[in-house]
């Protein structure tokens, strides 16, 4: 992975995909799954595998498609664990990578299961990597306690910081507006609202009163700078988490959906999870194929011509150079004819010419 040079700091995304595997009832650590539908009759849970991955999203450049994630870690979760405890070990990985010493400061981003005190405690010891992740908007956080002296033991958490009740919240620290471009051209602009120093509630294994955290509000504003649609909640974890200012917590957490262009296109054109068999470990390992697959897609995006489809040849974007993974995909072919092949021609061994025709 090339080395950040827009920014300070390079942008991880973490996630966890199903593989449904109904059909096979004698396929080993088979467990339930969480499946999306678009029927809503149908049940969103099913029986396979879930495997997480850890992505990698670099800088786009003028010429490159903005979306583009790289995996760097894939693995399976099994059914004796979980989610948390795998990505801890995946984590645990890029921060011994020797490149990563190169970075003062890391980001992973995170979906809205994962902040948790079980998953935010065990990334206590990385002292250069700041956690941004997505919560709902009805959970309840706490303020910083009074410090009253006093016979009786010092409170851990004061007063309650709700999501959705306004009337719990305190002036925020730092409040902005952003104004960025959205892929039509057409200005987009944010409300940014940050408070310092929150707390969750945890356990006796895990307590969070320790490790404060920063919340970020970022309500899309329209034309007439009034709020549209929900708001957007994100928690900022970690200890360098100042050096992030409002605006790149909200940028940063934008590009995690590099990942969700990567399952909607590896899934139906690289086929991540349609590879059935009856052993786990090979299906680990076309999982980790495809993703590889992806990688090369990347690697020859400015290799490769763009070949439109017949109804595309007319369309502007057809013969842009940001190109997407499935127009590198369809000119693939001609990269791999230029390469040639390392094989040698066949050879015939043993088979007799025949008979000599008769000379007269």
């Amino acid at each position: 992975m090339p080395s950040p040079t827009q920014l300070p700091y390079p942008v991880f995304g973490l996630d966890e995909t199903p593989n449904e595997r109904v059909s096979a009832r004698c396929l080993s650590d088979r467990q339930n799954i969480h499946r999306s539908t678009p029927v809503v009759a149908q049940r969103r849970v099913s029986e396979g595998h879930n495997y997480s991955v850890l992505a990698a999203f670099p800088e786009a450049a003028a010429a490159d498609w903005s979306q583009w994630a790289l995996p760097l870690s894939v693995e399976g979760v099994s059914s004796v664990s979980n989610a948390i405890e795998v990505a801890h070990n995946q984590i645990a990985q890029l921060m011994s990578y020797p490149q990563s010493t190169n970075w003062p400061l890391k980001i992973l981003t995170v979906d809205s299961r994962y902040p948790t005190p079980a998953f935010l405690y065990g990334l206590r010891e990385y002292r250069d990597l700041v956690v941004i992740a997505r919560v709902r908007r009805n959970r309840n956080f706490y303020c910083q306690p009074d410090p009253v002296s006093g016979p009786t033991r010092p409170r851990w958490y004061g007063p309650r910081f709700q999501l959705n009740d306004a009337t719990t919240w305190p002036p925020p620290a730092q409040q902005e507006t952003l104004t960025c471009p959205q892929p039509n051209g057409l200005p987009r602009s944010w409300q940014l609202m940050r408070w310092t120093n929150r707390l969750m509630r945890g356990t006796r294994a895990y307590p969070m009163h320790q490790f404060p955290f920063d919340l970020l509000r970022c309500q899309r504003l329209d034309g007439d700078a009034q709020p549209q649609g929900p708001p957007l909640w994100l928690l900022i974890w970690g200890q360098p988490r100042q050096q992030i200012t409002p605006s790149q917590g909200q940028q940063a957490y934008a590009q995690r959906f590099r990942l969700e262009h990567f399952f909607g296109f590896a899934k139906p054109h690289l086929l991540l999870t349609a590879f059935q068999t009856c052993l786990t470990s090979h299906e680990i390992n076309a999982v980790r194929l495809a993703s590889l697959a992806h990688g090369q897609l990347w690697l020859a995006r400015h290799l490769v011509d763009t070949l439109p489809l017949p109804w595309q040849r007319y369309s502007p974007s057809a013969h842009t150079q940001q190109r997407t993974p499935r127009q590198v995909q369809r000119g693939f072919a001609q990269l791999i004819q230029q390469m040639g092949s390392l094989a040698t021609l066949p050879k015939t061994r043993g088979i007799p010419p025949g008979d000599l025709k008769a000379s007269a």
